[in-house]
């Protein structure tokens, strides 16, 4: 080989490995240098591209930009529609800073110096690893405000807004599933979405799709439905705020975990859960809402006797028109909720359908205003009242049961009924009553080897008549000393810690970083029993570890990171 073809050849060798882990900055700023924070020039397509020489569009930005770059777009306008084609990393001027669930954000609005896009963005069909943080979109009569298709790919601290056009598929955020058929996943955070038809239209692959998080959003004044949630199950939608819309929510499939949202005003229906294919409908959990001055509250219009375990706990429903309505043949669970009103009459004059509604919370205070949703004490009236009390207490490796009556009239027996999460809860065994009587009678039950079983159990009475009728205790709560289902080390931790899983898994579990700020510095899933997370990026400080499930069930644990 000669000189020339050697050096050819190391030239070639130096360009492609360079290009493959190319991680370049680039910088976009239009003809102003008002409110910018990025750039010290105004753009022109023929410059570099740098903080000093800036380009002038974003789409020459993409053009030049290599996969999982970065680039910077500055405070002003740019009337663009942009098409994403690759990984990358696109941020405005208010990059970090959330734009919902608050209804007027502080710091964000045109008047604060935003990175206006008069246009969209749509995200190429299967690219994967987007995120668009940071931006004020006008999207107009455009169809989509941000279109997303892709795998982890993130929406994050973005103001969407345009004109409604009933006569299209209108939305300010839009996920797909086109083909060709793969795994989707999204992270859509702190949005402020306002005058589209659609605000959030989530459309998965059911086939494939991993949980995505929808949460902390804010949608307001949307033509048709503010959230929309159809395709693949698993995702979890928390902390979101809709009003004024005609309908808060659609739900359109199932396995979805609807929790600390609040959906007000809206006059047809807060949540409403209908679909083409009805059996799809099933296993929905509804929790820890505020569900408040909607026509209906939560509204089940598509029957089917395959839509089983749609359930709704802990939710303030008041100020309806009508709180709960369903058409369903199978009963929905909505025990435990606050009814806005201890009056029996009143509690079922708003409530039509199959639907259990006893027992219901004696009060509507939220003891967490902080934390998002309506947060109770889980106190739940018994009606009528037979039980004088109701304990369960750990002795040793198993759980006694203690409870007891006066003045039973028709009692038949108790079914006594325990769950791990406070929300699903099994039969295990039956206790025969004593029909009627007007003294004091005790009972209990010992439920062997249950803390050998798991570390927090719940339990619960369903008293029931000779007639068929029932009603239900309060819920008693125990927790034993064994240890939790997941362990953080070293914490404090330096540059790694270890998240290890004490248990098999029986799906998929997520974990996310958390900074003080409410920002994911951090995101990944358990793979086997041993996860090792990299904080060698991170600053000092206090950080949340939210490690989460496909079924929903989360746990939080603080983690310190020090250099």
């Amino acid at each position: 080989m000669t000189l020339q073809l050697r050096l050819s050849a190391i030239a070639y060798f130096i360009f492609l490995f360079s290009d493959a882990s190319a991680q370049n900055k680039w910088y976009v700023n239009d003809a102003s240098l008002v409110d910018d924070v990025f750039t010290t020039a105004v753009g022109n397509d023929a410059n570099a591209g740098t903080a000093a020489l800036p380009f002038a569009t974003i789409a020459h930005a993409l053009s030049v930009a290599s996969d999982h770059d970065s680039i910077f777009v500055d405070a002003g306008t740019f009337p663009e529609e942009v098409t994403i084609s690759l990984p990358i990393v696109l941020s405005g001027v208010k990059r970090g800073i959330p734009a919902g669930p608050e209804v007027n954000p502080a710091g964000r609005g045109v008047a604060a110096g935003e990175t206006i896009i008069e246009g969209n963005f749509i995200f190429g069909q299967s690219v994967d690893n987007i995120t668009v943080d940071g931006f004020y979109i006008n999207k107009g009569s455009l169809q989509f405000g941000i279109h997303a298709r892709g795998y982890d790919c993130k929406i994050v601290n973005n103001m969407i807004t345009g004109v409604v056009n009933l006569f299209t598929q209108q939305c300010g955020i839009a996920t797909r599933a086109n083909a060709p058929l793969r795994t989707h996943s999204y992270e859509i955070r702190n949005n402020h979405i306002t005058n589209v038809r659609f605000g959030i239209y989530f459309d998965g692959n059911q086939l494939s799709d991993e949980p995505s998080l929808i949460s902390y959003n804010y949608v307001g004044y949307a033509g048709q439905t503010g959230l929309v949630l159809t395709g693949s199950s698993g995702h979890r939608w928390k902390g979101n705020v809709v009003e004024f819309c005609p309908q808060g929510m659609l739900l359109s499939y199932g396995n979805l975990l609807i929790e600390q949202n609040t959906f007000r005003n809206n006059v047809l229906s807060g949540i409403r859960l209908a679909a083409n294919n009805p059996s799809l409908l099933k296993n929905n959990t509804i929790v820890n809402n505020y569900i408040i001055n909607n026509g209906i509250g939560i509204n089940l219009t598509a029957d089917d006797p395959a839509a089983t375990g749609n359930q709704a706990h802990f939710n303030h429903l008041s100020g309806n028109l009508l709180n709960i309505q369903s058409v369903i043949t199978p009963e929905f669970d909505a025990s435990c909720n606050w009814f806005g009103s201890n009056d029996i009459g009143d509690i079922s004059a708003s409530i039509s359908g199959n639907v259990r509604y006893a027992p219901y919370l004696s009060n509507g205070t939220d003891i967490d205003v902080i934390e998002a949703g309506f947060q109770t004490d889980l106190s739940c009236i018994v009606m009528p009242v037979k039980l004088t009390n109701f304990e369960a207490m750990k002795v040793n490796a198993d759980v006694k049961l203690k409870w007891n009556t006066e003045n039973e009239i028709n009692n038949s027996h108790f079914e006594i009924e325990r769950s791990s999460d406070g929300v699903n809860f099994q039969f295990i065994a039956s206790v025969n009553g004593n029909g009627n009587s007007t003294t004091l009678l005790s009972y209990d039950y010992n439920d062997r080897n249950a803390m050998s079983l798991n570390n927090l159990w719940f339990y619960r009475l369903k008293q029931i008549d000779f007639d068929g009728g029932f009603n239900y205790s309060t819920v008693a709560v125990v927790k034993g000393t064994s240890i939790s289902r997941y362990a953080v080390y070293p914490n404090p931790s330096r540059n790694t810690f270890q998240i290890r899983l004490n248990e098999t898994a029986s799906e998929a579990v997520g974990y996310r970083l958390i900074s003080t700020a409410g920002n994911v510095v951090k995101r990944g899933l358990l793979n086997g029993n041993v996860e090792q997370v990299n904080t060698s990026s991170l600053s000092n400080g206090i950080y949340i570890l939210e490690i989460y499930d496909r079924s929903g069930a989360t746990q939080k644990i603080r983690v310190s990171i020090l250099k």
